[in-house]
């Protein structure tokens, strides 16, 4: 249990209070005449062009910060069964710096067991496996694409796990190297040909043809791999007694490949910036300062920005941040079942807030990941996101 003084209540009920759904709610739909925002193209810029007028206008002073960032932006995927029959899969191509050519490439499908995968002989084959958690195949798990690719894998089908939205395809990411790489770990980034993503409604079809062998598959996955400059917005509201100490609110502008950022992250850059502007409101009432800081390069630069940041404010955040709070895709109306990732320092405080606003603990939580631009470990910082709202 968080103990909290009876100011600290009071203002707490007065930010509620205070909170402007119009407000929010034009400011959403004016960022979704400008979604999907890519990172690194022009949306990006205007998303963040708005998001900084928007500040400004509710009395804070921004600062955009500019640098180069290595984005891998996929651009489409094909999936056909070729032998011993002709049919076509429904697929996503994987965020990753590995490409096809724009006809692709054939060859014979396998199935490897997730105890098999890995171990088993798959040279030059089609690997058809399985998704068991959501941080499956995206790099997390040290080094094990890149021990796939020296096997001489092919390429990787991924049948998802989401057996509660059986007919989606969602979409994944490589982050076996966090942001930009560097000289001495660009060779830790594996380039497999070709890595889709398909139902796990279709999954467990193909999976049936698949398993007695004879089948022959062509796939295509295109990507655009290359380095540039991307904007990252920031805004600070100095603390009354420890101003040099500061909580980091963050959040990711730039939407998934083939989504329109309705959730992901609209309603997060929506809520920031109104938290922004109740919070500039009573900034009399704070102790510490709240710096906000809005990430590009989260979706195709394998958290590009929170990385940039992390090594150019080293210094800053070592010494004067007390925590990050990352706010990733709320608003979930109805929803009944919340899952946070948070580090022991808060997971207290993580879990009474949710209880507090809705009525209902924390259905599971799980430690962080570099996932959700949890990309501070290194550097001391406590780090929270509520995510996974159903």
């Amino acid at each position: 249990m968080i103990w909290l003084t009876d100011e600290t209540q009071r203002l707490i009920k007065e930010l509620e209070k205070g909170i402007d759904k119009p407000r929010m709610q034009c400011n959403w739909e004016e960022m979704m005449e400008i979604a999907p925002i890519h990172s690194g193209s022009p949306q990006e810029e205007q998303a963040v062009q708005y998001m900084k007028k928007r500040l400004e206008e509710y009395g804070l002073s921004c600062r955009i910060h500019r640098f180069e960032a290595y984005l891998s932006d996929p651009k489409y995927s094909s999936l056909k069964i070729t032998a011993p029959i002709e049919m076509k899969v429904q697929s996503t191509p994987y965020r990753q710096v590995g490409t096809t050519s724009p006809e692709g490439f054939e060859a014979e499908m396998i199935y490897l067991a997730p105890d098999e995968i890995g171990y088993a002989d798959c040279k030059g084959k089609i690997v058809l496996c399985e998704q068991k958690t959501g941080g499956d195949w995206m790099g997390l798990r040290a080094g094990f694409l890149l021990r796939l690719q020296k096997m001489g894998i092919k390429g990787l089908v991924v049948i998802e796990q989401d057996d509660y939205m059986p007919t989606v395809c969602h979409q994944r990411a490589d982050f076996s190297v966090s942001g930009s790489p560097t000289p001495e770990n660009i060779n830790d980034i594996q380039t497999i040909s070709a890595i889709l993503h398909i139902s796990n409604r279709d999954g467990q079809s193909l999976k049936k043809l698949v398993k007695p062998g004879g089948v022959r598959a062509n796939i295509i996955s295109v990507m655009d791999t290359g380095w540039k400059s991307i904007p990252l917005l920031e805004t600070e509201i100095k603390g009354a007694v420890e101003p040099e100490k500061f909580m980091l609110v963050n959040a990711h502008v730039d939407t998934p490949p083939y989504s329109p950022g309705v959730v992901d992250n609209l309603s997060g850059n929506t809520a920031v910036m109104e938290l922004a502007r109740l919070l500039n409101r009573h900034k009399d009432k704070l102790r510490r300062s709240i710096r906000f800081a809005i990430w590009p390069g989260h979706e195709i630069g394998r958290y590009a920005g929170s990385t940039w940041y992390n090594d150019a404010f080293w210094h800053e955040l070592r010494h004067g941040c007390i925590t990050s709070y990352n706010i990733d895709s709320p608003g979930a109306e109805g929803a009944t079942m919340f899952r946070d990732i948070q580090i022991t320092e808060v997971m207290d405080a993580a879990q009474d807030s949710v209880k507090a606003v809705q009525g209902t603990g924390v259905d599971s939580f799980r430690w962080a990941t570099r996932a959700g631009d949890g990309s501070f470990w290194g550097t001391g910082m406590p780090h929270v996101s509520i995510t996974t709202s159903r």
